[in-house]
């Protein structure tokens, strides 16, 4: 069975929704994606869109092909799947599959729920978690 690498930022951080969606990922590290934002698209789906001075939190997994299809079937028609550099803690960069697609649009609290659990889960740096959940209820000076 075929493997890649591939970035994950948005709910499927979550560790019940890859889960059901990818059983064979496997988590290597946490990893920040550089020259990229978080976006959503017009539906709400979570995507990257490059965008220097920006980086993406998340972690690199192996995933089977057959589980990278089934990822890439929830985000169609909302985001393709492409290649970036991700950087881990250490400094190596890795090359991931990763989802971008047109920004655009707002994600709902459930979806936002489970990139918030999937970032405390892989204990990804406090204040990307932070600035997560300021998309629910922004805090306010």
């Amino acid at each position: 069975m075929s493997h890649s690498r591939c970035f994950l930022f948005g709910i499927y951080l979550d560790p019940s929704l890859l889960g059901e969606i990818a059983p064979t990922a496997n988590f290597e590290r946490i990893a920040h994606l550089p020259a990229h934002r978080l976006g959503f698209s017009e539906s709400g789906v979570p995507i990257v869109a490059p965008d220097e001075g920006h980086i993406v939190w998340g972690g690199v997994f192996t995933v089977s092909d057959a589980d990278l299809a089934v990822i890439a079937a929830h985000h169609e028609g909302e985001a393709e799947p492409m290649t970036a550099w991700a950087v881990d803690r250490d400094g190596d960069r890795f090359e991931v599959v990763v989802f971008s697609g047109p920004d655009g649009g707002q994600a709902g609290e459930k979806e936002i729920a489970h990139m918030v659990r999937g970032a405390r889960h892989w204990e990804l740096p406090a204040g990307w978690v932070v600035g997560l959940e300021d998309l629910i209820d922004p805090f306010e000076f």
